[in-house]
């Protein structure tokens, strides 16, 4: 799809909001590798960011950037570090 299409998909990301019990709730159909996307999937992350639990509808996603799925789980993952020994 042209960046228009993806904009008028809201990149993917269909529906962010708080749930009862302070659940957040994120649903977005694609993955799209651009700066924007990420600028969509940052806002949304932010919204749910004090939840203490989130649901990620995914029933929809077609898949999509790798690169952007990395983006997604740096917020709910820290760096990797290597293993003490």
């Amino acid at each position: 799809p042209s960046e228009e299409e993806m904009r008028s998909e809201n990149f993917g990301f269909k529906k962010v909001e708080r749930l009862d019990g302070n659940i957040g709730y994120v649903r977005f159909d694609f993955f799209v590798p651009t700066d924007e996307a990420k600028s969509k999937a940052a806002a949304a992350m932010q919204f749910v960011a004090d939840c203490d639990a989130i649901i990620f509808d995914m029933r929809y996603n077609g898949g999509g950037s790798p690169e952007m799925i990395q983006y997604i789980t740096s917020y709910l993952f820290g760096p990797r570090t290597p293993p003490h020994h």
